[in-house]
């Protein structure tokens, strides 16, 4: 189904004679795609997560680069530290000096710092070269990225001036907020990331359907074997399903039965060559329904990227 940022009409042939910088949507396979990993207790993931899904997407005929995002102190075998982009501007110096170590983060930092951070990342190494770049964020980082590309669209002033980001997939990420609190974890970041925080109400109030310059398409994608985000929180839409938008106005939404057994850390994990998973789908504009002939998370994640259909 084509996208409605390319549906061409009067006002929008208009807004591109009037604004010459705004980038054309490419949809290629040679885009930078930045790999956003969640919340760790000990402040401390393993980028070898990603193995699987960077495997997967070069044999489907990805050639861009693929961005795995360290932000903790701990963090190791990633090659993208977002930890030292942007400039620290006054606000967030002043707020997260306590959530620093080892000259990155721990888990008591903002969820909004971490996106400053991704923010202006994707900025300096591609938005102001007008490259576009697609995101496949898990759990948390979910969270990051709609803060990131949100909060550069309102102009807050410690943002850069614009991003170029195409699509967003998240996966398992807490837009409704967690399903409980994890055991043993009083961090900010779980404290933020519980039903009706300060930072979620905000998102559904401020980051609806966050665009960035030339648009950004967005599928949000639960489960319901997943014990720590719900199916509806994940994939942004009331429990059963009416509303289709709830907790974030994304146009694409799946939402895994629980037949699939896919948990919390199985998204980036499981793959398909054959469409065999069975989900309750929709498409932009479309319906909700349930299809026995969905994509398993990797494959479905790549298509949306790569096409914005799912």
């Amino acid at each position: 189904m084509m996208r409605p940022s390319k549906i061409l009409t009067l006002s929008s042939l208009l807004l591109a004679f009037a604004s010459p910088t705004t980038a054309a949507r490419t949809d290629t396979l040679d885009k930078p795609i930045y790999l956003v990993h969640g919340h760790a207790a000990g402040a401390a993931t393993d980028c070898a997560m990603w193995k699987t899904l960077r495997e997967a997407f070069t044999a489907w005929g990805n050639t861009g680069p693929l961005k795995t995002v360290a932000f903790y102190h701990g963090d190791k075998h990633c090659n993208t530290n977002i930890a030292v982009s942007g400039s620290h501007a006054k606000r967030h110096r002043a707020t997260v000096r306590a959530a620093h170590a080892h000259g990155s983060h721990t888990s008591d930092a903002p969820i909004a710092h971490l996106a400053y951070h991704l923010a202006w990342n994707i900025y300096d190494r591609y938005s102001k070269r007008g490259q576009a770049v697609d995101v496949v964020a898990h759990s948390m980082g979910g969270l990051m990225i709609r803060y990131a590309v949100a909060a550069t669209q309102r102009h807050e002033f410690d943002f850069p001036p614009y991003l170029l980001v195409e699509d967003v997939v998240t996966m398992g990420a807490p837009h409704g907020g967690l399903r409980g609190f994890i055991p043993d974890d009083i961090s900010a970041e779980v404290t933020e990331m519980a039903p009706g925080s300060k930072l979620l109400r905000g998102l559904q109030r401020n980051a609806w359907n966050p665009q960035g310059r030339g648009g950004t398409d967005w599928l949000t994608m639960g489960s319901a074997a997943d014990d720590t985000v719900t199916a509806d929180s994940a994939a942004a839409t009331a429990r059963d399903r009416t509303p289709v938008n709830r907790y974030m106005g994304s146009a694409h939404k799946v939402w895994y039965t629980a037949v699939d057994e896919i948990g919390h850390g199985d998204y980036y994990l499981r793959d398909s060559p054959l469409p065999t998973a069975s989900a309750f789908e929709r498409l932009a504009g479309g319906p909700f329904v349930l299809s026995r002939a969905a994509l398993w998370p990797l494959r479905r994640a790549f298509e949306s990227l790569r096409s914005g259909a799912t």
